[in-house]
C-alpha cells in the first residue's frame, strides 16, 4: 500500500503518465560496472543475479552509463528499444 501511495503522489506532483521497468543484463561482471543514476548495481547485478530489473517513471530521464575496468573497453547497447543514445 505504501508504494502504491507514493507512486500516485510523484505521478501526481511531477505530472507523469506511468511507469515502465527497466530490464539490465550484462555480458560478463568481471569486466566493468554499470551504474543507473545515483544507483552503482557493483554488488548488486552478479554473473548468477541477472537479469537486473527496476521500476522507472514514464517522461523521467534517467542515465544509463556502463564504465569498464582497466583492459577492457565498452562496445555497445543491444537490445534496447524506446531508447536515446
Amino acid at each position: 500500500m505504501r508504494e502504491s501511495f507514493h507512486v500516485q503522489y510523484t505521478q501526481s506532483f511531477f505530472g507523469v503518465s506511468g511507469r515502465y521497468t527497466l530490464t539490465l543484463n550484462v555480458n560478463d561482471t568481471q569486466m566493468g560496472t554499470v551504474k543507473i543514476n545515483s544507483l552503482n548495481l557493483s554488488n548488486t547485478l552478479t554473473t548468477t543475479a541477472q537479469p537486473w530489473q527496476g521500476r522507472y517513471f514514464n517522461d523521467m530521464p534517467i542515465t544509463v552509463v556502463a564504465s569498464p575496468k582497466a583492459g577492457y573497453r565498452f562496445v555497445s547497447w543491444a537490445g534496447a528499444s524506446a531508447s536515446i543514445f
